[in-house]
């Protein structure tokens, strides 16, 4: 979906430097390390196995770094144009070069006419 809409690939999985204590590394992902912006959806996990992979510090040492992160709920997945937009914004603001509204609008509802026919 990300590469339908025109964004710039991401890299799978990108390791983030910790925050300022000089903690462990961590991971996002997707993510745009040339431009510091993330996707992350450990949240979408359940909280035990959520806990076990990232440390409750996790965030705040991504932010730390520079790191911008665009969480997507459940529902958020389900509105590819929402997800599509922010992460636009996201990467925007970090300077990276962003597709088109058209190009946009015209992945989420390619998205949107998949989802519909999968689960009618």
């Amino acid at each position: 979906m990300v590469r339908a809409a025109g964004f710039v690939d991401p890299e799978l999985g990108p390791v983030v430097v910790g925050g300022s204590d000089g903690g462990a590394p961590h991971r996002v992902a997707l993510g745009w390390p040339t431009w510091r912006v993330g996707i992350d959806t450990d949240h979408l996990l359940g909280p035990a196995q959520a806990r076990r992979l990232w440390p409750a510090n996790r965030a705040v040492a991504l932010a730390e770094s520079g790191w911008c992160l665009l969480r997507p709920t459940a529902d958020d997945l389900g509105d590819s144009l929402v997800l599509l937009l922010s992460l636009r914004n996201l990467l925007q603001h970090g300077g990276a070069p962003a597709p088109s509204l058209a190009q946009i609008r015209a992945a989420a509802s390619s998205q949107a006419r998949r989802t519909a026919h999968r689960h009618p």
